[in-house]
């Protein structure tokens, strides 16, 4: 490629180039923007689960406080009721006391559900749920009258759930027991309410939730659980989905329409070059054509000459070069007019075109009415055979001038052996010389160098 060519499609190969960058940053664009609106939806989850695990450490804070009053409540009110526990104790269940004992304990805790007092062997001496007690809770009564356990129960997830504050006793005699004042979940219930929202919920279970989010109420078994709801979830789905679908599909939409801009750009500037290039390969075949003959012109001599020369080198094979000149074309275009010598020049450089038929032959106009002819693998003889040929074929045009005389032509011959050195300037020289010799002679001749 020439290098007018290769800075001509200079403007292609940068608008393509643009072309790539720009689609490759279209899909980098579209990579941040979706990644965003995904980090956007994480993020909404992070900060509900931000706030739900704050607000499970309020309610686990707040049970706390509310079991630690519970509990203290209890001792104080095992203390306060000493007699009669251990009037209950003495006469073994005795049922005319239950009611004293109902009373103290709805003064006491009115929000309570039921209450046991047991011996040491945890069996109940008297409750409001004596027969119905369960084996957890008697196993909590007897733990606790042995102080054996401090913490907390929770028991009944799923049928009948509720809290048991356990007070150890020590009756009058030294004997040990417990009491036990049971609360339902129920106001458990409306405080884990209270703090969820529309994003997530907190639960509660006696261990850790399977997906391992909780936190545990200290000094109970009781474990604050935190879900998320699947609407909401449902919902940073759908915004998600629409957002992709709404930015990606308009900011695909400008990228297809940005892009089909430049491609028609590029196809019009690649057309346009294209024309450019064309017209630009008929000028310099024009700058290298002589527009009266329509042979090769001075030129293209200058331009291939020299090549021919260093191939028939490399070959090893002899070149043969002819000058030839019109012999009184002055006079002919004074005296018959330039348009009849312009008729002349046309036939006689067909004439010249048929003699260079091989693909390395040339055939040039000089100038004016001098001509060139170069012979590839053209020996001296060989020279001479092609050269007397060509003065038979101009004779045979049968050309004359005003006064009847034929139109001749002087020829010089030079033929260049290969490696000898001789450039193509020496050549054309050397031609040159040998045909004004045969100019001197009387004209009408061959002159060799």
């Amino acid at each position: 490629m020439s290098e007018a060519t290769r800075i001509e499609s200079d403007p292609v190969r940068n608008l393509t180039s643009f072309l790539r960058v720009y689609f490759l940053a279209s899909l980098l664009l579209a990579g941040s923007l979706a990644y965003g609106i995904y980090q956007d939806a994480s993020n909404k989850l992070k900060l509900a689960a931000r706030d739900g695990r704050s607000a499970m450490a309020v309610v686990a804070k707040t049970l706390s406080l509310e079991v630690d009053s519970l509990r203290h409540s209890s001792h104080l009110f095992v203390i306060k009721n000493g007699p009669l526990l251990d009037e209950i104790y003495r006469q073994r269940g005795a049922g005319a006391l239950i009611f004293d004992l109902a009373d103290e304990v709805e003064l006491w805790f009115p929000e309570a559900s039921a209450f046991t007092l047991a011996d040491a062997d945890g069996t109940p001496l008297m409750g409001d749920f004596t027969r119905n007690i369960g084996p957890a809770c008697l196993e909590d009564l007897k733990s606790t009258a042995r102080g054996t356990r401090d913490l907390v129960p929770l028991h009944g997830i799923g049928r009948l759930p509720h809290i048991d504050i356990v007070t150890p006793v020590t009756f009058a005699d030294g004997g040990r027991g417990a009491f036990m004042v049971s609360f339902s979940t129920d106001s458990l219930i409306a405080l884990l309410n209270a703090n969820s929202d529309s994003r997530f919920a907190l639960g509660y279970g006696n261990s850790l939730a399977e997906d391992g989010v909780g936190e545990r109420v200290p000094g109970t078994e009781l474990w604050v659980h935190l879900s998320m709801r699947p609407a909401f979830r449902a919902q940073v789905a759908r915004e998600r989905g629409r957002r992709l679908l709404l930015y990606l599909g308009c900011f695909a939409a400008f990228a297809a329409l940005g892009g089909a801009i430049l491609w028609r750009s590029r196809a019009q500037i690649l057309s346009e070059m294209q024309e450019i290039l064309r017209l630009n390969r008929e000028l310099e075949e024009l700058s290298l054509s002589d527009p009266l003959t329509g042979l090769r012109n001075r030129r293209f001599l200058h331009q291939r000459l020299g090549p021919m020369i260093g191939q028939a080198d490399r070959e090893g094979e002899p070149l043969s070069l002819a000058l030839l000149d019109i012999d009184h074309f002055k006079r002919l275009n004074d005296q018959q007019g330039h348009e009849a010598g312009d008729r002349y020049l046309q036939v006689f450089g067909e004439v010249l075109a048929s003699s260079a038929r091989r693909p390395l032959d040339l055939a040039v106009r000089f100038g004016g009415e001098e001509f060139v002819l170069c012979w590839y693998e053209a020996d001296v003889e060989g020279a001479h055979r092609l050269v007397q040929e060509l003065r038979a074929n101009v004779s045979a045009l049968l050309l004359q001038h005003k006064n009847g005389t034929p139109v001749t032509v002087s020829i010089g011959l030079v033929t260049r052996l290969p490696g000898s050195g001789t450039s193509w300037e020496d050549l054309l020289r050397s031609a040159d010389q040998a045909m004004y010799r045969a100019k001197q002679q009387g004209r009408n001749r061959v002159a060799a160098a």
